[in-house]
């Protein structure tokens, strides 16, 4: 199934825009290709979920003494708004096995998806960097990423709102047959590996 993509949120727009090129340059010649779509690549090697939480890039911005002084208050913590949209995870390490599989030619050239199994949702999230969480409608989601999505400098920030109102969870099957791919991480201890790293 071709990949589509969506104008709202611009890296999906741009990964099909490339597996449509691919596709193209390749149709009628004798060279296959693997193309891989992995969920959110996280674990200690790739950090990209965690740094785009705004209070941890606070971390790396405000003065450290200021930072120490609020970890002091008992009960102060960071607060994650959850919406509830369950997400899954791929371990970078599982990444690297699929690639390796489709150099060596295991299965049919063609599209994999990858991801870990079971999913989590951004009070696993939460839970797991012992912060609060809150709950949100999906209503306020939709309505952030609109106005968001009007403000020319936040338009990253506004597709990522934008792949937050839907459920992306992946079905994996064909790259276990096919490329006898078993990631050794789930969804959960991807998560709990990417945070362990990050403290």
């Amino acid at each position: 199934m071709p990949a589509l993509g969506t104008e709202r949120h611009a890296y999906s727009h741009q990964k099909a825009a490339v597996e449509r090129v691919l596709r193209e340059t390749l149709t009628g010649s004798a060279t296959d290709a693997y193309v891989f779509r992995p969920c959110v690549v996280a674990g200690p090697e790739a950090p990209a979920l965690l740094d785009q939480l705004p209070y941890l890039r606070l971390e790396h911005q405000a003065p450290a003494v200021a930072l120490r002084a609020l970890r002091r208050v008992p009960g102060v913590k960071p607060v994650l708004p959850d919406h509830g949209v369950p997400f899954q995870l791929v371990h970078h390490d599982d990444v690297a096995t699929a690639l390796v599989a489709g150099v060596l030619g295991r299965g049919n050239a063609g599209v994999y998806n990858l991801a870990g199994a079971g999913e989590v949702r951004w009070s696993d999230l939460a839970k797991e960097l012992d912060w609060y969480t809150v709950p949100i409608p999906a209503r306020a989601i939709d309505v952030s990423a609109n106005i968001v999505g009007r403000i020319p400098l936040l338009a990253v920030e506004a597709g990522w709102l934008e792949a937050l109102r839907v459920p992306m969870l992946m079905d994996c099957t064909r790259a276990r047959q096919q490329l006898e791919w078993e990631p050794a991480y789930d969804s959960r201890q991807t998560l709990h590996e990417l945070v362990a790293a990050r403290r």
